[in-house]
């Protein structure tokens, strides 16, 4: 027993000098302008600069809140999308929808959560009711509701039926082309009239359902369709948008 406890004793005191004289050693090879001194000028230069990249304000906050939002929103639509990684995505959504309870991506956040659940989960169609609950006039409500197929008779061909709703339109019977339109969207999503439709629908929602939901229509469409040619103009159609509220 004691020349076992003999050896262990001189491990362990062998152990502690390697220990202590490693950290000795690595303490003095650092250059003594890397060592900083609390309240000493390069501590204090140091410390400001670091400072510079906290939050404190109420607005510098509100930013920092809205980047992370945004970057959320961004990451699960990759998971989504572009890495098919369905549960990721859902976690995500969801943790959007935690921490940014009033979050400006909330309904189209409820339309990918009713897309991405699979069918045999049982909350998947409470998204959908929250969606057309919460926000019955926006683009995914209608989409979820509106049959897959156009109700016209054009319907599998994206050129003939924008014809039809654009003449519906120029002749002023503006509640059919929007009818036909959000009818015929989702039939041809990814197509290359996609943006063409819903640029139609954001002048027939103008002319349908009033000021407000025109407004909503540009935002959702800047949004669904940052690529779009017709950005510039939406983006227009936006700025002048909201210089007519302000005027009410």
């Amino acid at each position: 027993d004691w020349r076992r406890s003999g050896k262990q004793t001189r491990a362990l005191t062998s152990r502690n000098t390697n220990v202590s004289d490693s950290a000795s050693v690595a303490e003095s090879a650092l250059p003594l302008e890397n060592i900083l001194v609390k309240d000493s000028e390069a501590w204090k230069a140091l410390h400001a600069e670091l400072k510079k990249n906290v939050p404190l304000s109420d607005t510098s906050l509100a930013q920092s809140q809205k980047r992370k939002e945004d970057a959320l929103y961004t990451l699960g639509k990759i998971y989504r999308f572009d890495l098919k990684e369905s549960e990721r995505a859902v976690i995500t959504f969801k943790r959007i929808l935690t921490d940014f309870p009033d979050t400006r991506y909330k309904d189209e956040i409820y339309y990918l959560m009713y897309l991405t659940l699979p069918e045999n989960d049982g909350t998947r169609s409470a998204w959908k009711d929250k969606l057309t609950t919460e926000f019955p006039n926006s683009t995914y409500a209608r989409l979820l509701t509106k049959s897959a197929g156009s109700s016209s008779d054009v319907s599998g061909n994206p050129v003939k039926a924008y014809e039809k709703a654009y003449q519906l339109y120029a002749d002023g019977n503006y509640e059919k082309a929007l009818e036909d339109v959000e009818a015929d969207l989702p039939s041809f999503k990814g197509s290359m009239l996609e943006d063409k439709f819903a640029l139609l629908r954001v002048f027939l929602i103008g002319k349908v359902r009033g000021k407000d939901a025109y407004a909503q229509a540009i935002t959702e469409f800047i949004r669904l369709y940052p690529s779009s040619i017709y950005l510039p103009r939406l983006v227009e159609m936006q700025e002048m948008s909201v210089l007519s509220m302000g005027k009410r």
